[in-house]
């Protein structure tokens, strides 16, 4: 796993009947981005301003119609910056157009896709921000599931148990995405704690097997956060150490010159 922006990343299949914001992609699927626009859009009171805005998408799908044969990928994911930051703009509107009612998940789905996007775009800083919005939404609802696992009676355990699977998932795919993006910024440190959490969402939480392809990837990105920081460090340190060198070189030049036998 690289720490650029065009990597290729596995995509895992979102149930049909998910309303609870489910984030088990690391890429930008068509289908999710649908289902999430039009799930945002249900929890929006302002219809008049929202219709503008799903003339819009619906004017971008048209298009992907008109174009797909260009390329095999297009039904697939969007790609193209103008096309990336429309939906950037749709979905920062419809997310202050929610109600307070919306299930906070699809909030954090929403932050997510965001970072997502801003990922494609190369802005680091702004994909971290929504990363981090989303994941302070979906600790705090796996604090909740795992409050509620200890009152629930036995009919409800297997529901219980499967939301706090797919949480921790959720919160493992996030925690992992912010790592990626401090990686890129060079925060090593920083993203390897991330990462080990996230394998500990992915195996303790999730119940993923070692071989998991989330598992994996997340494993692979570690060694490569632990290499690029040593390599960090040893360039400090020679760096730190060559200009000692030169510091001592110039105060034995001085001294010479100061000394009495000095000419």
């Amino acid at each position: 796993m690289s720490f650029g922006n065009n990597n290729k990343k596995p995509v895992r299949k979102r149930s049909k009947n998910s309303t609870n914001g489910s984030l088990q992609s690391f890429d930008l699927n068509r289908n999710q981005v649908v289902h999430l626009i039009h799930a945002l859009v249900d929890c929006c009171d302002n219809k008049r301003l929202i219709a503008s805005y799903v003339d819009v998408f619906d004017r971008m799908q048209v298009t992907d119609r008109h174009h797909k044969e260009a390329s095999s990928n297009r039904n697939k994911e969007w790609q193209q910056p103008f096309e990336l930051t429309e939906l950037l703009g749709i979905l920062h509107s419809l997310v202050q157009q929610t109600r307070t009612d919306t299930p906070p998940l699809l909030i954090a789905e929403a932050h997510y896709t965001m970072g997502v996007i801003y990922r494609r775009l190369n802005q680091n800083n702004r994909a971290s921000h929504s990363f981090l919005q989303a994941l302070w939404i979906q600790a705090s609802c796996h604090c909740s599931h795992d409050d509620d696992d200890g009152h629930n009676n036995n009919n409800n355990n297997n529901n219980n148990n499967n939301n706090t699977v797919s949480s921790a998932i959720d919160l493992g795919l996030t925690r992992t995405r912010l790592a990626l993006c401090y990686a890129s910024n060079g925060r090593y440190g920083d993203a390897l704690h991330l990462l080990e959490m996230a394998v500990q969402d992915f195996r303790a939480k999730g119940g993923l097997p070692e071989t998991h392809e989330l598992v994996v990837r997340a494993n692979k990105a570690i060694e490569e956060c632990q290499y690029y920081s040593t390599l960090a460090t040893e360039s400090v340190t020679a760096l730190l150490e060559t200009e000692e060198g030169k510091h001592r070189t110039r105060d034995s030049s001085v001294t010479k010159r100061l000394s009495p036998g000095a000419a």
